[in-house]
């Protein structure tokens, strides 16, 4: 299966648990909503896959397990674009989005091949 797939996966801040052995797929090409209350753990399983948090259990994308991933190819996989109430700007999603790949993009101008 493609996309992103979770086995009892877990996080922890210090000693405490925020998201608690979670099991479950995101299939790719289909949109996906996580949804629940505030403090529930929506951004932090999104930080955590991204590799911002440590977590515990497994998780892969694509096939590949992230935990055996670099940071780097990690980065190029998966990520995060917060929610931001106070963003005053006028850049599209697309925009936004692209600015996380500055550190992999080809100067001056152009896109690489992972955008």
């Amino acid at each position: 299966m493609t996309g992103i797939t979770l086995e009892d996966f877990s996080v922890f801040y210090d000693s405490r648990e925020a998201i608690t052995k979670v099991s479950g797929s995101f299939p790719s090409g289909k949109l996906t909503f996580i949804l629940g209350p505030n403090g529930s753990g929506k951004s932090t399983l999104l930080r955590a896959l991204g590799g911002a948090i440590s977590f515990r259990g497994k998780a892969g994308i694509g096939g590949r397990d992230l935990s055996a991933l670099p940071p780097r190819r990690r980065g190029r996989l998966i990520g995060v674009a917060g929610q931001s109430p106070g963003l005053n700007s006028s850049f599209t999603v697309e925009e936004i989005i692209a600015m996380g790949r500055l550190p992999y993009r080809k100067f001056p101008g152009g896109r690489d091949a992972g955008a």
